[in-house]
């Protein structure tokens, strides 16, 4: 039971660590090292997806560091809750071997 609880949270953080590279990337998309970076991702990307990556990412419309804060938010929040559970479980494992 705790095991779920433990790969769920690890899931949920994905989420969370997706947002921060989001972030980051949209940040390091503006000047000259971003048009670079475009350059780079538009070979490795299919057509369709490399124009809706560009839309996304080169939007100016929200800070790319507000995706960054939340995304550090979420990391922390769901971070603890699996570190509590990591260590309930490692309660469950030791009290059964001492049985």
């Amino acid at each position: 039971m705790v095991s779920q609880a433990v790969a769920f949270n690890m899931f949920l953080a994905l989420f969370s660590i997706l947002l921060i590279a989001v972030g980051l990337m949209g940040s390091s998309l503006s000047g000259k090292s971003g048009q670079e970076l475009g350059a780079r991702l538009s070979a490795i990307l299919p057509p369709g997806s490399w124009q809706l990556v560009s839309e996304s990412l080169v939007r100016r419309e929200v800070n790319p560091y507000n995706w960054v804060l939340l995304g550090w938010v979420g990391t922390l929040l769901v971070g603890s809750q699996a570190m509590k559970l990591i260590i309930e479980a490692k309660a469950v494992a030791w009290s059964l071997r001492l049985a």
